[in-house]
């Protein structure tokens, strides 16, 4: 199981997310799912697919701590897709996260997510947001520590910040003085930071 450290980035930089994503250059009408949804499964691994391309992949030999995935119906002919025992490899973060999703219609396909991590939770068109042309955001709140950075400093969360979650995996979170770090001697006894960006490890 991939253990090495794997938050990308904690800038001093006020990030705010808003609305959607940056949208591609010619967008589908509105109302009207930007491909066709498929969904690959194998043991540990759950891939979504757009036009029959890559986007969203599910693997648990991406993460640290002991993940398990497991994917079961609905009462309400959904599928709900749960990531149990995961962290983000490096950190004492977990990648928690059930995602319901919901049939198909005529506007594409519903899934409403929730993660452990700062109690984040969103709903989106799985279509628009494996294609970029729609945000998956939610209001967090943050408390622990992340990892230790040598025998005496650490970096910390701590605080209500906006997150924002992508199908690379990639985990935004951002506030005013989100992060810390501390323990690394009387010239930097505490730094502070407005945004931490949490990735999972490549696959074995």
């Amino acid at each position: 199981m991939a253990r090495r450290l794997n938050f990308s980035a904690v800038r001093s930089a006020a990030a705010t997310f808003s609305g959607a994503a940056t949208p591609s250059p010619l967008p589908p009408p509105i109302g009207v799912p930007p491909g066709t949804l498929g969904v690959v499964e194998a043991p540990g691994t759950v891939t979504f697919t757009l036009n029959g391309g890559s986007r969203w992949v599910i693997d648990v030999r991406r993460f640290a701590g002991t993940p398990t995935l497991t994917v079961r119906p609905t009462p309400q002919q959904g599928t709900a897709i749960t990531l149990h025992d995961a962290l983000f490899p490096g950190t004492h973060l977990p990648a928690d996260f059930v995602c319901i999703i919901g049939r198909t219609g005529p506007f594409g396909t519903p899934a409403d997510i929730t993660f452990t991590l700062g109690g984040f939770h969103a709903q989106v068109v799985l279509e628009s947001w494996l294609a970029g042309t729609q945000s998956m955001h939610s209001p967090v709140t943050v408390s622990g520590d992340v990892c230790p950075l040598g025998a005496t400093s650490k970096l910390a969360v701590s605080g209500g910040a906006q997150a924002r979650f992508s199908p690379n995996w990639l985990m935004e979170i951002a506030g005013p003085g989100i992060a810390s770090i501390s323990g690394l001697g009387p010239a930097l006894p505490r730094a502070f930071s407005d945004q931490i960006a949490l990735y999972p490890a490549a696959a074995k």
